[in-house]
């Protein structure tokens, strides 16, 4: 992950984010600032489902007739 700005420069530039992820799932990954007039800064993961691919792929879960 890197994060640039016309502001200047940012520490760390550049940082490794593991992260587990999951099926139909969507990830939105943006920078937070650890102070607002500081330049450290820190990943922030949210995670959402995607219905349409839990409905679409869901299992069967009813008795078979």
């Amino acid at each position: 992950m890197r994060f640039t700005t016309a502001r200047g420069s940012f520490r760390p530039e550049y940082l490794d984010l593991e992260m587990p992820v999951e099926a139909f799932a969507r990830y939105r990954i943006v920078a937070g600032y650890e102070n607002r007039l500081g330049p450290d800064w820190k990943p922030n993961v949210y995670t959402e489902p995607i219905p349409e691919g839990t409905r679409k792929f869901a299992k069967n879960t009813a008795p078979a007739k």
